[in-house]
């Protein structure tokens, strides 16, 4: 199941979207809010092969922390995960594409094959840093709320478990090792029953996870 937080909020979207002239800017922030699942680390890693259109799905398997190219490993298993593409996703994926290989046809031998799909124009990536400057200096400039890459995963997590999407799928969908880290954060939108089912789960399963919240 694919939930889109922008497809809940279409008059933010669309007041976005409005105000941004800059395809390039228009596309890329549109694929963050778009992939609202992941964290920023794990979008400014995010390169071409992790796409497959085909499938309509996106693999998350580096994170990229600092300026450059260096990326590293997600930081646990589980936020080695594939999700689903949604069709704006896909559109602004496909529009992004197509830009890189416009600067690639103008810069020439001056622009650089990196791989990723969030670059400048001439085809390095943006440091992860610049990504929020920039989409915060944007959302300003659209007159619209600013919400931090945390605060979009929030957001998705909360419109999904209240829209019914099952919990475990949630936990997947965001990276966490456990269902119980998932509800640590989000069981004020599930119903009292779910709670209790999946804490009593929990404390037979993951006694000994490092990872389990305290």
């Amino acid at each position: 199941m694919c939930v889109c937080w922008v497809s809940l909020c279409p008059c933010w979207w669309s007041a976005f979207c409005d105000k941004e002239c800059d395809t390039r800017r228009a596309d890329q922030e549109g694929l963050v809010l778009e992939d609202h699942s992941d964290s920023r680390g794990e979008l400014a890693g995010l390169i071409w092969p992790d796409v497959d259109l085909v499938n309509k799905q996106i693999t998350v398997r580096r994170n990229r922390l600092w300026p450059g190219l260096n990326t590293s490993e997600p930081k646990s298993a589980a936020s080695n995960r594939t999700m689903p593409l949604s069709p704006r996703a896909i559109r602004c994926l496909a529009n992004l594409k197509a830009i890189q290989v416009a600067d690639r046809a103008v810069l020439g031998s001056g622009w650089e094959d990196t791989g990723f799909i969030l670059t400048l124009p001439h085809g390095r990536p943006p440091s992860p840093d610049s990504i929020s400057q920039r989409f915060r200096r944007d959302c300003e400039r659209a007159g619209v709320r600013y919400v931090t890459f945390h605060g979009l995963r929030h957001t998705f997590a909360t419109f999904a478990l209240a829209n019914k999407v099952p919990l475990h799928e949630v936990t997947r969908l965001l990276g966490h090792a456990n269902e119980a880290i998932t509800l640590a954060h989000y069981a004020h939108v599930l119903p009292p029953a779910t709670v209790d089912a999946v804490e009593a789960v929990a404390d037979h399963i993951t006694i000994d996870d490092p990872e389990r919240p305290e």
